[in-house]
């Protein structure tokens, strides 16, 4: 007979918020996350850093528009 071998794997449904990542915790790491490019692109804006994708300069108004929407997010997950 073959051996094969058996994937063993236990799965956390979270019925008790025993887990490392739950909702509150992914919260937080979610607004940091947003937190974090919403500082870098706030640098971009205000040191005058260059984008370029694919041989395309992206517009600084980008960075401002993205400055905007990214503290918003990170505001709203550190909220919830």
């Amino acid at each position: 007979p073959l051996l094969t071998p058996r994937l063993h794997t236990k799965i956390n449904v979270n019925k008790g918020g025993d887990s490392m990542l739950d909702q509150g915790n992914f919260n937080k790491l979610v607004g940091f996350i947003f937190l974090i490019i919403g500082i870098l692109h706030l640098l971009r804006a205000l040191l005058g850093w260059n984008a370029v994708i694919n041989n395309l300069s992206v517009p600084m108004y980008i960075s401002w528009i993205a400055v905007v929407v990214t503290f918003f997010l990170s505001f709203k997950a550190f909220r919830l």
